[in-house]
């Protein structure tokens, strides 16, 4: 519920440390190498609204598939767990499109965190909705068969769950690939 501890400045929404910024580049290095063996590019990324995430995200995918503002959306359900904790209250819409011009922003962003609750933490169903709610955006409106998420340890374990998958601890900093297969159920009437 605290910005810092006098020491430490970790909210609201802080910048990713030098070991996050080392693990990005580590990313990135680690996909060049991979699209040198063949790997399947993914078409398009997806971007939790987080500081951290973006520039993850700004770094890890730079000469991947961040050539245009298109390229990788900032969504704002792909964000972490809200409220309470201060590092999860995300800055302002002018600030994400000042500083990470490189980066889409999605329709309907507000400007300012209207999601962030400073008395009332999510519940795990709540994250389980909203990380439902980015799978079935993306299956209805991304033609690629391949895409790239950057976000949270909390909304993959949610995104695994809503896909009936066991939980793993994604350790910071690191790249869990996942197969999905999107199908699509007619309603009997």
């Amino acid at each position: 519920m605290l910005n810092g501890d006098g020491n430490i400045v970790w909210g609201p929404d802080p910048e990713l440390t030098a070991l996050g910024e080392s693990q990005a580049r580590i990313q990135n290095s680690l996909w060049k190498t991979e699209m040198a063996a063949g790997i399947p590019v993914p078409q398009k990324g997806y971007c939790s609204p987080l500081t951290r995430a973006m520039r993850t995200a700004v770094i890890s995918l730079d000469g991947v598939i961040l050539n245009t503002h298109e390229n990788v959306v900032v969504v704002e359900n792909c964000r972490e767990l809200n409220g309470q904790h201060t590092c999860n209250k995300r800055r302002s819409k002018s600030y994400i499109q000042d500083e990470f011009p490189q980066l889409g922003i999605e329709s309907g962003l507000t400007e300012e965190d209207e999601l962030w609750d400073a008395n009332k933490r999510e519940s795990w169903e709540d994250v389980k909705r909203r990380a439902r709610h980015v799978l079935e955006a993306i299956f209805v409106n991304d033609p690629g068969p391949y895409i790239s998420i950057t976000t949270h340890a909390g909304v993959i374990g949610a995104a695994l769950n809503v896909m009936g998958r066991s939980y793993y601890a994604l350790p910071t900093g690191g790249v869990l690939p996942v197969v999905v297969k999107g199908t699509t159920r007619s309603l009997s009437s």
